[in-house]
């Protein structure tokens, strides 16, 4: 009813199991002369804790250049589950920080947020083909690291849903469509062979579990 009032119903992107993120630019020049810094970790709200996100996170080096950046090689890419993702929608960057005493291990302090849209992470939710996103950087209240104005630089990432084609049947692929996903149609519509092999793969996997 127009009238009635309650919570916002959740939309449909926010149950598919898991999304993927990369960093495709970033842009902090007061972080990278910062020589306290030893590296970024980029990711997005969750109600993760730091032990539990290794798979959740982007790491960023420092490149050749004035406010020059790059991923480190094998966390180029944060994979998550959709269900941890916590509001404000929002990509969080913290500095793992050097110390100045012998033997002690980096500290990691957050230094930067980019607030987002939560129709913008529906809609990339929404679809397989990566979208992307460039977003303000403001620095966190307290930081030892901050701007005049609260801005501290921008960042571009790209975000998606995650699709696992190893365990996934191809009877089940969502096909991509203009907006959101098509609906999943039978099995008869996926090629034959495709789908018989598909099942003689499961069968294999739950064979030797």
């Amino acid at each position: 009813h127009q009238e009635a009032t309650g919570l916002r119903p959740l939309a449909q992107s926010f149950f598919w199991p898991m999304w993927l993120m990369t960093v495709n630019e970033i842009s902090l020049p007061s972080l990278w002369l910062e020589r306290s810094v030893q590296s970024l970790v980029v990711y997005l709200r969750s109600s993760s804790g730091h032990h539990d996100m290794l798979r959740q996170e982007v790491h960023i080096l420092r490149s050749h250049g004035r406010d020059r950046w790059c991923a480190e090689a094998d966390r180029s890419l944060a994979v998550g589950r959709v269900g941890q993702l916590r509001g404000p929608s929002a990509i969080c960057i913290d500095a793992v920080l050097q110390t100045n005493l012998e033997f002690a291990e980096p500290s990691r302090a957050a230094v930067a947020v980019a607030e987002m849209e939560g129709e913008a992470l529906e809609k990339a939710l929404m679809n397989v083909e990566t979208m992307s996103l460039t977003l303000e950087l403001k620095c966190i209240p307290n930081s030892s690291i901050a701007s005049s104005d609260g801005s501290l630089g921008r960042i571009k990432v790209s975000l998606a849903a995650a699709l696992d084609r190893k365990i996934m049947p191809v009877c089940f692929m969502p096909e991509q469509v203009e907006e959101g996903y098509a609906r999943v149609g039978p099995a008869k519509a996926a090629n034959l062979e495709k789908a018989l092999e598909d099942i003689h793969m499961t069968q294999l996997v739950l064979a030797i579990a």
